[in-house]
């Protein structure tokens, strides 16, 4: 759908990935947590090992995650989809810089 919006205008696609950020932060409130992933989380936190979360959802979306659950702390990099260019998102290695 954001390709498709992209190829009618900017101002589609702007408007369509704002609707998909504010879906996927309405959408993380009822959203069911993956069984063991806060103790996963909490046990890497414990090593001295930095975490990363890398993910093509908004930014929006996994900083109200982490603020709602009380884990932000434990996370030290957050690489997310951060604007509606298209070309970006999967399977492109942008989202790989986290690794840096």
């Amino acid at each position: 759908m954001l390709k498709y919006a992209a190829s009618l205008s900017e101002d589609d696609v702007r408007y369509v990935e704002a609707a998909f950020t504010a879906h996927e932060v309405e959408a993380m409130t009822t959203a069911e947590t993956t069984e063991g992933a806060h103790e996963l989380i909490q046990a890497w936190h414990a090593s001295g090992r930095p975490l990363a979360i890398v993910s093509n959802n908004s930014a929006a979306a996994i900083s109200t995650y982490l603020d709602f659950h009380g884990i932000r702390p434990l996370v030290d990099v957050v690489s997310t989809r951060e604007s509606a260019d298209v070309g970006l998102l999967k399977p492109r290695p942008y989202l790989t810089r986290a690794l840096a």
